[in-house]
């Protein structure tokens, strides 16, 4: 049966690269973005891809070279030949952010600023946010395949799939009590009775009077009781519980996008990217890294959107780690905690082909004018709340109300 999915399923695969412009800016509202965050945990180092610099005061591998791909200049290696190809197949459509200041070193402040722009957990992060501002439409406007959330007041609206994830357990079974006794779940038809049975009683006491604390309770519950069934309806029959690597998550990720089952996915890397004591680690995570963003790439033009023939062209993706790395080597050679690091950003909405930022010889960030996003020396650093702001924007809020005043990126948006 042909289907307007199957169709465009066809078209994409057909069409492949083909159908995308070298910047992914479809005419998709911005209330229809979705979002896919990938975090880099551990403090990836900068200097491996994003600074070509040849400053004595950068610590780097002999055969590392500056190398160009469009306007975008950044570092190859012959020893990183996936993380070329990348660069060599997708440079008009990725910009990177270069500079970014985190005002920290320490490690759980640093992902709760990158994430929420607030060091504290008194503000929610980017994904849950934007999830939340779309909860009506999403059974689940926010999953963590793999990943850090600090979801704060939009906790209900975030959940954990994923190798022992929650969704995984509501589902199994294996959530249930900590019991020593087995658990034998109910039959298909048992099942969808007390699913009907949860509904009718949701809605129920979402119909009685009282205080409005407690009314606020009762609606959230009748959400939350609404989106698991709307939830486990999407997806009976998909497996949860993937693997560690940023592979394994790939195909979950175009499942729950792509069915509008969540607005915002979040994915992490695998591997220790904190390498105070053989920054040569570096070299090859960056290599499977790059490896598995071309996955993902392919994966985005190939998957059917909702709103428009592909992923790739209703989907923004973020790529970043919480901190960077010194310019210099330690005396174990391996390179510290650095608060300045860079980011990678593509997809829908998204001006491609652009540095954004930069860093002086030392490794410092360079600041820049809001308005269009070139350096300036009159300008402000890049900051997560600049991140935030411009990802609030692409999803259709308003980065002010959220948080005080828009930052947004001009000239990537």
């Amino acid at each position: 049966m042909l289907t307007r999915r199957s169709l465009l399923a066809s078209g994409a695969a057909l069409g492949g690269g083909l159908l995308l412009p070298g910047s992914v800016r479809a005419a998709v509202p911005a209330a229809d973005r979705k979002f896919l965050f990938v975090w880099v945990a551990g403090g990836w180092d900068p200097t491996k891809v994003f600074f070509p610099s040849t400053a004595s005061t950068i610590d780097r591998e002999r055969t590392d070279e500056r190398a160009t791909y469009g306007d975008l200049s950044l570092v190859a290696n012959p020893a990183r030949p996936a993380t070329s190809q990348f660069f060599a197949d997708y440079h008009r459509r990725v910009s990177t952010l270069d500079g970014i200041l985190i005002r920290s070193v320490n490690h759980p402040i640093c992902r709760n600023l990158f994430i929420t722009g607030s060091p504290n957990a008194d503000r929610p992060d980017w994904p849950s946010t934007i999830g939340h501002a779309s909860a009506d439409r999403y059974a689940v406007p926010h999953v963590l395949i793999q990943g850090f959330s600090m979801a704060g007041a939009y906790s209900a609206y975030t959940s954990i799939a994923g190798r022992g994830g929650q969704l995984e357990q509501l589902l199994s079974g294996s959530a249930s009590l900590g019991s020593d006794v087995p658990y034998i779940p109910p039959t298909r038809a048992m099942e969808a009775l007390m699913d009907q049975a949860v509904a009718a009683r949701a809605v129920e006491r979402s119909k009685r009077s009282g205080p409005p604390e407690a009314l606020a309770l009762t609606e959230a519950y009748r959400q939350s009781a609404e989106r698991l069934i709307r939830f486990k309806e999407q997806t009976n029959g998909l497996d949860l519980d993937v693997g560690s690597t940023l592979v394994d998550q790939i195909p979950l990720a175009m499942t729950l996008l792509s069915e509008g089952v969540a607005r915002c996915v979040t994915l992490q890397t695998s591997g220790d990217w904190d390498t105070h004591f053989d920054n040569n680690e570096q070299g090859p995570l960056y290599e499977t890294l790059f490896s598995s963003l071309s996955r993902l790439m392919r994966a985005l033009d190939t998957t059917p959107g909702m709103v428009a023939p592909t992923l790739a062209e209703e989907t923004t993706v973020i790529v970043f780690s919480e901190m960077g790395r010194t310019p210099y080597l330690n005396s174990t050679g391996g390179k510290d905690h650095w608060m300045y690091s860079s980011a990678l950003i593509f997809g829908s909405g998204i001006v491609g082909g652009r540095q954004f930022g930069g860093y002086d010889d030392n490794l410092n960030g360079l600041p820049v004018d809001l308005a269009t996003g070139d350096t300036y020396a009159g300008g402000v650093p890049i900051t997560p709340e600049v991140v935030g702001s411009t990802l609030l924007t692409l999803a259709g809020l308003d980065p002010a109300e959220e948080l005080g005043q828009d930052q947004s990126l001009g000239g990537l948006i």
